[in-house]
């Protein structure tokens, strides 16, 4: 479930091969401006990602993309003689759709995914470059904030 990498940095408006074309990088640079950055910002992201009740799986009922996983470590793994990296992250899933907040050296990075094509596929991960999707992900990520504060053992 985890957004895998082939080197240690932000891909921004490319794709997971670092494949880009122009048009994916207009509507990428148009995604990222819209982009609420008081919501979600390096440290919003570190707050959720090292929370006080180390909660890594969670799912909430009042999100879109309900079903959310937090990796808390940064770490490299060799896979079929390849090395991949997976950053610090935090996972919002719909079932068909999967979205990642990624955090590499203090640089947000927003990747989504198709569940099905994800689970063929190591690494198959594109930037966001759908306003709703963004929104739907402004959406989750503000719920799962207001979850953590609020969340009691």
């Amino acid at each position: 479930m985890n957004v895998r990498y082939l080197t240690e940095e932000t891909l921004g408006h490319l794709n997971h091969n670092k494949k880009s074309s122009f048009i994916w990088k207009l509507m990428y640079k148009r995604v990222f401006s819209k982009m609420d950055k008081s919501l979600i910002n390096v440290e919003s992201i570190k707050k959720i990602i090292f929370n006080l009740h180390r909660l890594t799986d969670i799912e909430l009922t009042d999100a879109i993309y309900n079903k959310i996983s937090i990796r808390n470590q940064a770490v490299w793994y060799m896979i079929e003689d390849i090395e991949y990296y997976f950053p610090l992250c935090i996972s919002f899933t719909d079932s068909i759709t999967k979205v990642d907040i990624v955090l590499i050296e203090g640089e947000i990075d927003i990747r989504t995914s198709s569940m099905k094509t994800h689970k063929d596929k190591l690494h198959d991960h594109n930037p966001v470059l759908v306003l709703t999707v963004l929104k739907n992900l402004e959406s989750s990520f503000k719920a799962l904030e207001d979850y953590i504060q609020t969340y009691k053992k």
